[in-house]
Formats: C-alpha cells, structure tokens, sequence
C-alpha cells in the first residue's frame, strides 16, 4: 500500500488544499433588515469568489440565540417566524456544498450582525382582492 507510512493530516491538508474550494467569504449586509409583520426582509451583497456559486444562509438572533433562519440563492430573503414587537439582530453567511451528491457543506464566516430591529411595528398594507361598482340611490 502506497500510503503506508504517510502522515494522514499531512494527506488531509494536501487534499484540501488541490481539492476543495476556499470557504465562501460573508455576505455584506446592504440595509438594516426591513421589518414586516413577523418577519424581516434582508438585503445583502456577496463578491463573486470564482467558485460555484453558494446559498446563503440569514438568522435572525434575540438574546444571543437563533430563533428563525431563511436561506436562499438570492438576496433578498425573508425571516419569517418572528414575534411583533420582539427585537432583533441578523447575520448571514454563505454555504457551499462540495458536491451534489455529498451532503458536506463549507460554511463562511458570518456577516457583522445588523443593528437590532423591532419586528412588526408597522402593519403590512392591505392588498385590494377586488373591487366593484356602486349605485348610489339619493
């Protein structure tokens, strides 16, 4: 066997480094999250690596724990599952898998935590389904 004998971390840091890409770099958040109606809208930019293109994973954090995620190809994205009135931070980091059929995924740094924000202070607008004619009889 033609292995034997070999250091294996030294087989893994050469495997990863001529194997694998580089971990994906942050996403910059564009705007503080926009608040809606239990949930927020993020809007974030991410510089082209070279690389396949990642997903892009968004948690919204309330005293330091996740407590609601969204992930997309695109910005922007939305968090839903928030409490009205509950305040928040997000972060977002991009995801690369290594292959379709691997279920390993390289994770990037996480993007610098917005500024916290207050969720459903504003009512969504109302959206008009239908509207009809009327006589008026004086």
């Amino acid at each position: 066997n033609m292995v034997e004998g070999r250091d294996p971390p030294l087989m893994q840091s050469l495997l990863n480094e001529f194997l694998l890409p580089p971990l994906p770099a942050a996403p910059s958040l564009k705007t503080t999250p926009i608040p809606g109606n239990g949930r927020l809208e993020v809007r974030f930019e991410w510089a082209d690596d070279g690389f396949s293109s990642p997903k892009f994973v968004c948690e919204a954090f309330e005293d330091g724990q996740v407590v609601s995620s969204a992930s997309s190809t695109s910005s922007p994205l939305k968090i839903f599952g928030l409490k009205n009135a509950g305040i928040y931070v997000v972060g977002c980091k991009a995801v690369r898998a290594l292959t379709d059929l691997a279920q390993t995924q390289l994770f990037g740094e996480v993007s610098e935590l917005s500024s916290p924000v207050v969720v459903g202070t504003v009512p969504d607008s109302p959206v008009i389904i239908a509207a009809s004619e009327v006589d008026i009889v004086e």
